[in-house]
């Protein structure tokens, strides 16, 4: 037997097996359906069913939103930096550990101009 002939001999016993199992499912919808019927009583009139299948709902994906890229805040001798946002990476916990008494504002990229001496 080929290689061509084994894959769709394969695709054709996949097939079996899936339509056995949605058989099945159906099977137990019907008789799920019944059982509720005979509880409760109810009525072909009470059910509102035409005969027409109604098409299964069909779910819409959620577009994602492109999110705007953040300008970095703080960089690192190292070249490594960070936006501020978010948790703080190891680079600078370490860094600031390193150095008792700095913080973080010793990193910014931008830094506020510093006030002129008094005259």
């Amino acid at each position: 037997m080929s290689e061509i002939s084994k894959k769709l001999k394969a695709i054709v016993e996949q097939e079996a097996k899936l339509q056995a199992q949605k058989d099945s499912v159906r099977r137990e919808a019907i008789e799920t359906a019944n059982n509720l019927i005979a509880v409760f009583g109810l009525k072909p009139s009470e059910l509102n069913f035409s005969g027409k299948v109604a098409p299964a709902p069909v779910k819409k994906e959620k577009e994602k939103k492109p999110r705007a890229k953040v300008a970095p805040k703080y960089r690192l001798e190292s070249g490594e930096t960070w936006t501020g946002r978010g948790r703080m990476p190891v680079a600078f916990a370490k860094a600031l550990e390193a150095q008792p008494g700095l913080t973080i504002d010793a990193f910014l990229i931008n830094k506020p101009a510093e006030p002129a001496p008094a005259a």
